[in-house]
C-alpha cells in the first residue's frame, strides 16, 4: 500500500472532524482542567533494526526527539498527535561498521489511556498509527583501512530500479510509561514498539522494527 502525502493529510483531517463531530459534548463533561490540552517535549533513544528478506541485520542505536499534544476526549482518554525526528535503519554484514541509516520525520497519532491511581504517578498506554516521511538514507561500510558512504539513490542508480527508496512509511506504534504530575509539570518516562508495514525500497521485503526508550516534560 502506498499513501501520498496529500492521502495522509486527508487522513488525519478525517480522523479530527470525526471525533468533533461524534460527540460535542463528551469533551464538555469533563472537568474544566481536563478539558485543556496538554503539550511537551520527548527526547530518547532507537534501538532500530530491519525485518524482511535481510541478510545478517542487527540493531543500530538512534535519537529521536520532538514534541507531542493531547486533546481530551474522556476522562483519562485522550488523542495524542506527536511530531518526532527518529535515527532509525541498521548493522549490516557489509565489511566493519556496516550499516544503513533511515532517518524519518515521524508523525504518530495515537489513542492515550492513562491509568486512574491515588497518587501523582499514573501508568499510560497508547497505540495508533504513525506516519513517516524519509529525510535520509545511507549505506556505509568499511573493510582494510577504507570506508565509503553512499546514499539510497546512488545505491539504486548501481543496484538497479528493485533499490528505488520509499519516501513514505506506514508503521503501527505502541507506548507505554509512567508520568508523574508535580506542581504544574508533568514528568514522563515511557518506551515504544514502532512495526513497519510498508517497505523501504520497492520490490525488497525491508522493512523498519524500532524499539525506543524516552523521557519528556510537558504542562
Amino acid at each position: 500500500m502506498r499513501l501520498s502525502p496529500s492521502s495522509v493529510a486527508g487522513i488525519v483531517g478525517a480522523v479530527g472532524l470525526a471525533l468533533l463531530a461524534a460527540d460535542p459534548a463528551l469533551a464538555q463533561s469533563l472537568p474544566t482542567a481536563a478539558r485543556r490540552p496538554a503539550y511537551g517535549f520527548v527526547a530518547g533513544v532507537n534501538v532500530a533494526t530491519l525485518a524482511g528478506d535481510v541478510v545478517n541485520a542487527s540493531t543500530r542505536a538512534g535519537l529521536t526527539a520532538g514534541a507531542y499534544a493531547a486533546f481530551p476526549l474522556a476522562t483519562g482518554v485522550a488523542l495524542q498527535p506527536e511530531l518526532l525526528y527518529s535515527m532509525e535503519g541498521a548493522k549490516l554484514d557489509i565489511g566493519a561498521n556496516g550499516g544503513m541509516r533511515l532517518d524519518y520525520l515521524r508523525v504518530p497519532v495515537l489513542l492515550r489511556v492513562a491509568i486512574p491511581t491515588s497518587s501523582n504517578v499514573r501508568p499510560f498506554a497508547a497505540f495508533g498509527p504513525s506516519f513517516g516521511f524519509q529525510t535520509k538514507c545511507e549505506v556505509s561500510g568499511s573493510s582494510g583501512g577504507a570506508s565509503v558512504a553512499m546514499s539510497c539513490d546512488d545505491v539504486a542508480t548501481l543496484g538497479g530500479p528493485g533499490f528505488e527508496r520509499r519516501k513514505f512509511d506506514l508503521s503501527g506504534r505502541v507506548e507505554a510509561g509512567l508520568t508523574v504530575d508535580t506542581q504544574g509539570v508533568r514528568l514522563i518516562l515511557g518506551g515504544s514498539y514502532a512495526h513497519g508495514f510498508t517497505d523501504v525500497f520497492k520490490d525488497q521485503n525491508v522493512k523498519n522494527r524500532v524499539f525506543s526508550v524516552f523521557v519528556g516534560v510537558g504542562r
